[in-house]
């Protein structure tokens, strides 16, 4: 749940039917391309890593989105995580 926190997935995860047994992917509930970031994010942070490196983090996400993503960012670099953060949009950084 940690991760998930830092990466502002943890609430999302927490409304999913299951929680974070929510089972998901084929067979599973779909996710919007918005909550599959969060996810991926999460999963990035998971093992604390010293480098962060972030691809169009951006993409598919919509103002809530952004707004989190930007939080998130915020925080990482808080904590002094190197980031690099590859994207279109300045507001992404």
């Amino acid at each position: 749940a940690n991760a998930a926190q830092k990466a502002c997935a943890h609430e999302m995860v927490l409304h999913l039917p299951e929680g974070y047994d929510t089972m998901l992917g084929g067979g599973g509930m779909q996710l919007s391309g918005g909550q599959m970031r969060r996810i991926g994010l999460a999963q990035a942070l998971y093992s604390d890593p010293v480098n962060l490196i972030l691809d169009k983090p951006n993409s598919n996400l919509d103002s809530a989105g952004n707004t989190t993503l930007n939080t998130t960012i915020r925080q990482i670099k808080a904590i002094q995580k190197t980031g690099l953060i590859i994207g279109k949009w300045p507001a992404a950084i």
